[in-house]
C-alpha cells in the first residue's frame, strides 16, 4: 500500500531513521555490553531493560524503512495550487472557529500541532476542494457540521 509524505515529512522520517541506526542502538549496545560485563543475566533488570529497547529500536527502524519504500513524495509546489492536495495549507471555519491545518500523508497526522492526514474523514473531504467552498462533514457522532475553507496556500 503506497503511503503519501510531504517533502518535510519525509525528511523527519529521515532523520529519526538515521539518529536511530547511529546514535540510539549504539548507545544500547553499549548498556548490554556493560551489563553483560556485569555477570549473573538472570537477575539483571539493565539487561532486560535495554534487550527489550533494542528490540523496540530495531522493529521501528524496520517500520522506518518500510514507510520510506512504500511511499510517495508529493510536493503540493508542483501540484495545482488553487485545488487542496497533500501539503497544502488551509484555514477552515468550523463552528465559527478558525483553524489552520497542513494536509500530510497518514504518518506525519498530528491534528493538535495542526497537521491533519489525508486520510483521516476530514482530511479526505477536503482533498480536491477550493478556497471558498463549504463542505458537510459528518463527525464520528453523526452531527453534520458546516466547514468552509477560507484560505488555501
Amino acid at each position: 500500500m503506497t503511503e503519501y509524505l510531504t517533502p518535510k515529512g519525509r525528511e523527519k522520517i529521515l532523520e529519526e531513521l538515521q539518529f536511530l541506526k547511529n546514535v540510539k542502538i549504539p548507545q544500547i549496545v553499549e548498556r548490554i555490553r556493560l551489563a553483560i560485563e556485569m555477570g549473573d543475566l538472570s537477575e539483571n533488570a539493565e539487561f532486560e531493560t535495554a534487550k527489550e529497547e533494542q528490540a523496540l529500536a530495531e522493529m521501528r527502524v524496520k517500520n522506518l524503512k518500510k514507510i520510506i519504500q512504500n511511499s510517495k513524495v508529493v510536493d503540493h509546489k508542483q501540484e495545482n495550487k488553487n485545488i487542496i492536495s497533500l501539503g497544502s495549507k488551509v484555514v477552515l471555519e468550523i463552528n465559527s472557529q478558525k483553524k489552520e491545518y497542513t494536509i500530510v500523508g497518514s504518518n506525519e497526522s498530528d491534528p493538535g500541532q495542526g497537521y491533519l492526514s489525508c486520510e483521516s474523514p476530514l482530511g479526505r473531504l477536503l482533498i480536491g476542494e477550493r478556497a471558498g467552498q463549504e463542505v458537510n462533514f459528518k463527525t464520528p457522532n453523526g452531527k453534520v457540521t458546516k466547514v468552509k475553507i477560507i484560505k488555501l496556500e
